[in-house]
């Protein structure tokens, strides 16, 4: 287990065998003509530059590559840019003794509770072949095991464990209150592609020690892969109809909206753009959501520069003082009235056949 995470490291603080992944080394050259490495390490809790410098090369193992776990001796210094701290470091070595949890992020969150809301919609669907289509993919353990613990990225939004899960269903909630207000949509295709949209995630990304993009990811990217997944289920379902088909793999194929974004298409149902613009709230307001929970050093209110938003934020810091109360008055209150109270199983219980 560490002992130091990234965002509690304080100006001058000395590490000693401090493990970190490594996430990034660039070998240079100083204007004296001596060597150095430009490195950046992470764990679960952020991200940290740092510099080896010429004379402490040689007690750094050569061999390292990007994504091994690696020991540090090393200071927390200023940033040469005057903003944030850096690591200035002295030795590195990789290692196989870590704990995963420390370098793979995870929040408070209750995977089966969150299953038994995406079983809930799922059986809501009324359309026999869509109903079958979600039933064949979520019924199978192997499928469900990797769905309820995947994250939806590597980095920018849902990069924690059970990501994919809370992503998938932040849009369905967020759906159902819309699906209500513009009944000209299909609300079974909208659910169903809620659910299918973000399914080739689960080949995209590879966890390990760190979240990181398979070969396949690289080469493929989730939107190709999910949409082959469940094309190749469909196809599996006697007389799915063809057109049925092509709307149900269309979402998949136009979530992303653009070409430039990754989508091969653009949408062309009023469906695909439903299930486009709840991807893009959830993905974008959790992007905020992260930043208003962590914002780091503020100045008067404002956090330093956002690469994702393109600019400082402004954090409202008496609201966030309140929000965070409330929530600790929330979690004392459910825990004194659940303390010696069973719930009864939900008919979506996990160990029961999903009910459709």
């Amino acid at each position: 287990m560490k002992s130091f995470f990234i965002k509690d490291l304080q100006l001058g603080q000395r590490l000693s065998g401090e493990a970190f992944v490594l996430k990034s080394i660039a070998k240079k050259t100083a204007k004296n003509n001596l060597p150095y490495w430009d490195v950046k390490f992470a764990d679960k809790t952020g991200e940290i530059v740092g510099k080896i410098w010429a004379d402490s090369l040689a007690n750094c193992d050569e061999n390292i590559i990007v994504n091994d776990i690696v020991d540090l001796e090393a200071s927390a210094e200023e940033n040469y840019n005057g903003v944030g701290l850096q690591l200035i470091v002295y030795s590195m070595v990789k290692t196989d003794k870590f704990e995963v949890s420390d370098f793979i992020k995870s929040v408070d969150l209750d995977l089966d509770a969150y299953w038994a809301k995406l079983l809930r919609f799922a059986n809501s669907v009324e359309n026999q072949y869509l109903k079958q289509l979600l039933q064949n993919i979520l019924s199978d353990a192997t499928w469900e095991q990797r769905f309820k613990t995947w994250p939806a990225a590597e980095k920018v939004h849902h990069d924690f464990i059970g990501g994919l899960l809370r992503h998938t269903v932040e849009m369905l909630e967020l759906g159902d209150s819309a699906l209500k207000l513009y009944p000209e949509a299909d609300r079974d295709l909208v659910i169903t592609g809620v659910i299918l949209h973000d399914i080739g995630k689960i080949n995209e990304l590879s966890i390990s020690s760190v979240i990181s993009r398979s070969l396949e990811g690289s080469l493929l990217g989730h939107i190709y892969q999910g949409s082959a997944l469940v094309e190749n289920f469909i196809d599996k379902i006697p007389n799915f109809p063809a057109t049925l088909k092509a709307q149900v793999l269309h979402i998949i194929l136009a979530h992303h909206l653009k070409l430039e974004w990754g989508s091969p298409v653009e949408p062309r149902t009023m469906e695909a753009m439903f299930v486009h613009l709840l991807d893009y709230m959830s993905s974008q307001l959790q992007i905020w959501q992260k930043v208003m929970q962590n914002p780091g050093s503020l100045s008067d209110n404002w956090t330093e520069y956002q690469h994702l938003m393109s600019g400082k934020i402004y954090i409202n810091r008496d609201h966030q003082t309140a929000v965070t109360e409330e929530k600790t008055l929330e979690s004392s209150d459910e825990s004194l009235n659940t303390k010696n109270v069973q719930s009864p199983k939900s008919k979506n219980d996990r160990n029961l056949p999903l009910p459709f």
